[in-house]
């Protein structure tokens, strides 16, 4: 079968969820025995020479790029309040990309194609112009309800007003495009009951972000007894509401209790007025090259996440690893956890605080709750067997 994935960021190197959840099913897709082709936006904020790709992952797909300005412009986003169209995907649509996606699918025949994303639905109609194969939406998030949650949590009422009429009018375009798909594919099953309640009625197979353990089992270690672990992304917005809320709220009486405690942040582009508070016992490590190595080096890992929805990528590797984790409600979302076994869940500041005391005071407890999070990845999140359910689906239910 040919495969084309479209992709609103290049997804090599694979270091952030969204790259990660992309490639895992890119590199599925071929150890399968599929043809896969990869058209992803190259962006600024994402941006990536192909030409540098390893040439053993050239050799499991075909990687093609398009330049795309995907950055907020203050003019075109003062121009939108006077249409009904949504900035946040207003934003990901370009001439060029458009262009270069219809050249692509005109000239070769594709059985599938799969869009990693609803920033990628503008573009269903210059698809079909171009193609009958089946058009799948592979949903990472119900993407309104991320927009939603951010203005709840506003406290500027200006900032407020203009994240709910985000929220507005994407909800009314992601409802409206939900069934011009021949299937959706969301990350987790409590996203798949959304989009049923907003109406969908083409088929769904739930496809969470897989792992292999044992890519992960030899960075199992304990890690610095007295240190914290956070990475993410942090120019996205969720992230940096999550750490700010963490910073403020959790890490003054987490330092008091625990005074020899350190916390280490990574991820990219850390809002500059965070850099220049120089918290004590608080490092930013930027963006990194090995996710597995950082995590390996803290005792607990934390997961503040506020609001979004899907599947956290980086709370999967750290069970991998047989990490302990702290996490909200918000951030478990999605992934088969029982609280107590596998990581402990708080959602205020004095049990989130208290959670990461009990796994720094408590050497068994945190040893238990990372191997019952190992086993869990390895029995229900492993990446062959999510691969091989997918394609089945594929096969049986959109391909006939």
């Amino acid at each position: 079968m040919k495969i084309l994935q479209v992709c609103k960021k290049f997804p090599w190197p694979p270091r952030d969820g969204e790259s990660i959840a992309i490639f895992n099913l890119t590199q599925g897709f071929a150890r399968a025995g599929h043809e896969v082709t990869v058209l992803g936006m190259n962006t600024p904020k994402h941006r990536f020479d192909p030409g540098f790709i390893p040439e053993y992952i050239k050799q499991m797909a075909r990687f093609y790029a398009i330049d795309v300005n995907t950055a907020i412009q203050p003019i075109p986003a003062l121009l939108n309040l006077l249409t009904a169209n949504s900035y946040n995907l207003e934003r990901f649509f370009s001439r060029d990309f458009k262009e270069g996606l219809y050249g692509l699918i005109r000239d070769e025949s594709f059985d599938l194609i799969q869009l990693e994303g609803l920033y990628l639905a503008p573009y269903f109609n210059a698809i079909r112009k171009a193609s009958r194969a089946p058009v799948v939406l592979r949903a990472h998030n119900v993407e309104f309800e991320i927009w939603e949650k951010l203005a709840r949590l506003e406290s500027k009422r200006w900032r407020r007003w203009y994240l709910d009429l985000l929220a507005r009018r994407l909800r009314k375009f992601e409802t409206d495009s939900l069934n011009v798909f021949s299937a959706i594919v969301p990350i987790s099953p409590t996203d798949a009951l959304k989009f049923r309640e907003l109406g969908a009625t083409v088929p769904i197979h739930t496809c969470p972000t897989g792992m292999s353990v044992s890519d992960y089992a030899q960075f199992s270690t304990p890690g610095d007894q007295n240190s914290i672990g956070y990475l993410g992304a942090l120019d996205w917005t969720a992230n940096r509401e999550g750490v700010d809320w963490f910073l403020n709220h959790c890490w003054p009486a987490l330092r008091m209790a625990q005074p020899g405690l350190t916390l280490h942040i990574a991820g990219r582009n850390a809002p500059p007025a965070w850099l220049g508070r120089r918290l004590e016992g608080v490092e930013f490590a930027g963006e990194i090259e090995d996710a597995k190595a950082f995590l390996s080096r803290h005792r607990v890992i934390i997961l503040p996440l506020l609001s979004g929805s899907g599947i956290r990528i980086k709370l999967l590797e750290a069970l991998a690893m047989a990490k302990p984790v702290v996490a909200t409600s918000q951030a478990a979302e999605g992934i088969a956890i029982e609280p107590g076994r596998h990581v402990l869940i708080a959602d205020t500041p004095e049990a989130f605080s208290e959670a990461v005391l009990r796994f720094i005071r408590n050497p068994d407890l945190a040893q238990s709750c990372g191997k019952e999070g190992q086993k869990l990845v390895s029995e229900q999140y492993d990446q062959e067997k999510l691969v091989y359910e997918l394609l089945e689906f594929y096969t049986s239910q959109i391909l006939q």
